[in-house]
């Protein structure tokens, strides 16, 4: 069975180039772990960077897309199977329903809206898939202390951050699903 990694990230092209990066090490990660990358299609930004980093070591590689954003041109890139789908909600359910487990890069109110809704699907029992959140350089800190701040308030009978494993880098996501026995790592 192939593990379908699914990657939250942001699309704005004005995010800094080591944002790009860690997404691109993310994409590769994924590929050179024969698993296939689930993302938002968008060929801008740290999606992009995901998307590519991946496909530049022959991963195989999924893009849900938006029918309002059909100008994403992926044509020289054939091991990229785009997907259409007519809203945002759709994109975000059908990449739900594709993911075995769901890593979230640092990114802006698209990736915070995608995070959270895997996390009340998850409080709600609707999905048991991992969720790893990748705490770059500390970028979800603030979201962290607000889901103590909402414990401790009473806003929430669970500890949202028993939810989502908090990871500081990519490899170790890898790492512990190799651990797990859910990859392997190896040549294409």
């Amino acid at each position: 069975m192939i593990l379908h990694c699914c990657v939250f990230c942001a699309s704005s092209p004005d995010v800094e180039s080591h944002y790009l990066e860690l997404a691109h090490r993310t994409g590769r990660l994924v590929a050179e772990h024969h698993a296939r990358l689930v993302f938002g299609g968008s060929r801008c930004g740290c999606m992009e960077s995901l998307a590519v980093g991946a496909l530049e070591v022959g991963g195989r590689v999924i893009g849900i897309l938006p029918d309002f954003r059909v100008e994403t041109d992926w044509h020289d890139y054939p091991t990229l199977e785009l997907e259409h789908v007519q809203s945002l909600h759709q994109r975000k359910s059908r990449m739900e329903e594709l993911a075995d487990v769901f890593i979230i890069l640092p990114g802006g109110l698209g990736t915070l809206d995608e995070l959270h809704e895997v996390l009340a699907l998850r409080l709600l029992g609707y999905l048991d898939r991992p969720v790893y959140l990748i705490n770059d350089r500390g970028f979800f800190d603030p979201l962290l202390s607000f889901y103590d701040q909402l414990r401790g308030l009473g806003f929430c009978r669970v500890d949202y951050r028993s939810l989502v494993e908090v990871k500081d880098r990519p490899e170790e996501v890898f790492s512990d699903l190799m651990m797990r026995g859910a990859l392997t790592r190896g040549v294409r």
